[in-house]
This record gives structure tokens, sequence and C-alpha cells, in this order.
């Protein structure tokens, strides 16, 4: 598990598998809805993953949305880039690495979401990255158009 400090150019790799993880909240519905879009790369190819939680914030969202994208990814090995507008999740990433395996995950909020993240990046080389903003990546906005599609089209089969 890598984190390469928000330039994906500076990778001394070039991944297999490029993956752009948007997300998307409304908190202001009851039960708040979440919204999360994987855009998956292979080789120009790509493939479009998605969902909803329900009873959700931005930021858990945005962790599941990695985690079901990273689960998603084929089970062969091979390197991965994952970009995502959440900070969240790249800071997290970070934590993973130090403090909060080695106070055994207390005091963090969604220890088991992070716990199986955690692992899945112990299994391959993969690199997480959050984009300069002055550098929007076209695929990253357009997964993050597509989540509030998601949570809009959830608001709305349930009204």
């Amino acid at each position: 598990m890598h984190h390469c400090a928000n330039d994906p150019a500076h990778l001394k790799f070039v991944p297999y598998y490029t993956v752009y993880c948007g997300h998307s909240c409304d908190t202001h519905s009851k039960p708040s809805i979440g919204g999360h879009v994987a855009i998956f790369d292979f080789e120009g190819q790509q493939e479009f993953y998605g969902g909803h939680i329900i009873d959700s914030n931005a930021p858990h969202t945005a962790l599941i949305g990695v985690i079901k994208a990273t689960k998603h990814l084929p089970d062969d090995g091979k390197p991965a880039l994952i970009l995502t507008s959440s900070g969240y999740v790249v800071e997290g990433i970070e934590s993973c690495k130090g403090p909060w395996p080695q106070r055994h995950w207390k005091n963090v909020k969604n220890p088991k979401e992070w716990q199986l993240l955690y692992g899945m990046g112990e299994r391959r080389d993969i690199f997480w990255c959050k984009p300069y903003k002055s550098e929007p990546c076209k695929l990253l906005l357009q997964a993050n158009e597509m989540a509030k599609k998601v949570v809009n089209r959830e608001r709305k089969a349930r009204q």
C-alpha cells in the first residue's frame, strides 16, 4: 500500500489498472443517501461500477466506494493506481501505514472498513492519490458527476 503525495506523475511504475473513484452524498435527505462510482481504465478500455449507501455521510461514502472499487479489481496482483477526490481516504491510508495498526485500530472511525482496505493494500501494489485541485482529472470529475446522478436517482426512487 502506497501513497503518492497527490502527484501520480511521480510513480516509479506504470500501473496496469487505473481507477477513478467519485462520490457524492445528500445529507439533507432523511435518511441520507451516498453514491459512489468507479471508472476502471484497463489498457484504454473503461468499465464503470457504482452503487449507493443509505444513512451515510460523505467521508464514509468515499471510503466504501474505494473499498468496493478495490474489491472489483481482478485478483491478478498487478499494480493499480487509485485516484480519489477524498482527502479523508488518502489521509486515512497514511494513518493505516502508521499509528492505527500499532494502536490496534482504537479510536478510529470506521475501523472495520479501514482494516479491510489496509488488508487489500497489503496484497498488491496500490498507489492512492488525490490529484492536485489545479489540475483536475477529467475521469475523476466524471466519476463524481456520475455519483451525483446515483444519489439523485435514489432520492427520487424513495419519494
